[in-house]
């Protein structure tokens, strides 16, 4: 969840910071090597973008996400499909966050409701309608969809995705694509760490996470023409890899959309939350779930 949260609210922000380096890569004539000066008027676009986008507090996000999983072993293989759909209202100062999830997986549904606040994280499992809450430090680091981001030291590998900028204008909205091939591809995928939060559920050690790539990776922005505000995001990823005898990929698409801008209301965990909820490591023994025997996190 943590992955899937950061991919939908905060990598727009990031990605905007590739229009703030000086040093754009050009191709010794003054222009971006790949778009041209849409690449640049791109760049511009999310400049302007950024600095709107800092000011915001609050917002809500509504997001669908597919994904494919592929497994094969030289045989014919198999596939499992994941859809899910996200409500998050989500506050950045002070960073709170509540979330509504539907997700099926191999035809099973899963729902999920929690609260993320300085006072925990407040869970409610979905088979017992029973609240939980993890209040200690080095869990919830583990477990919280977010965590805080410095800008600035992903700025270098940014800047190198200005090549990879193009944009159109649509009736009311700027839409600003991103298409990495090649070595961006790798730089995206070490940078933000993707491939270790689409595996991680999957057991594999660190060097079969490596044996990963990315063999695709598109993302568009549709920025209002008025407010510069980011109001959809919808995102194209492929990766595929070998561990031990086995293959697997997967493709992954979501589209985000944002509204709500400093309209959202203050996030509380409601009061009768807080009474019912009992720790998660008590939950995690009335199940046997074992998540720090066998190494699998949340």
């Amino acid at each position: 969840m943590k992955k899937i949260f950061m991919t939908t609210t905060v990598f727009t922000s990031i990605v905007a910071l590739a229009a703030c380096g000086d040093n754009v890569p050009t191709d010794g004539e003054g222009t971006a090597k790949k778009e041209g000066s849409n690449a640049l008027d791109a760049a511009s676009i999310l400049m302007k973008s950024q600095d709107a986008m800092e000011e915001v507090k609050n917002l809500q996000i509504n997001t669908d996400a597919k994904a494919e999983v592929g497994i094969g072993d030289g045989k014919p293989g198999m596939s499992m499909g994941i859809n899910a759909s996200l409500i998050q209202n989500v506050s950045l100062d002070p960073a709170a966050l509540y979330q509504e999830m539907t997700a099926t997986v191999v035809g099973e549904e899963i729902k999920n409701e929690q609260y993320v606040t300085d006072k925990g994280i407040y869970l409610k499992d979905q088979w017992t309608d029973q609240w939980t809450v993890v209040e200690d430090d080095d869990e919830m680091m583990e477990m919280t969809p977010f965590d805080g981001f410095d800008y600035s030291e992903y700025l270098d590998v940014l800047v190198k995705f200005v090549n990879y900028l193009s944009y159109e204008e649509k009736e009311d909205v700027y839409v600003v694509k991103i298409d990495a091939v090649d070595e961006a591809l790798e730089e995206i995928a070490k940078e933000f760490d993707f491939e270790e939060g689409l595996l991680n559920d999957s057991g594999l050690t660190k060097e079969e996470l490596d044996a990963f790539s990315f063999s695709d990776f598109s993302l568009a922005l549709s920025i209002n023409k008025d407010t510069f505000m980011q109001e959809r995001i919808q995102l194209d990823m492929k990766m595929e890899g070998k561990a031990e005898d086995f293959t697997l990929s997967v493709n992954m698409t979501s589209d985000s959309k944002l509204s709500k801008f400093n309209k959202v209301d203050q996030i509380d965990v409601p009061q009768d939350v807080i009474d019912a909820a009992i720790p998660f490591s008590e939950l995690e023994e009335q199940h046997g779930m074992g998540f720090e025997d066998n190494g699998e996190g949340v």
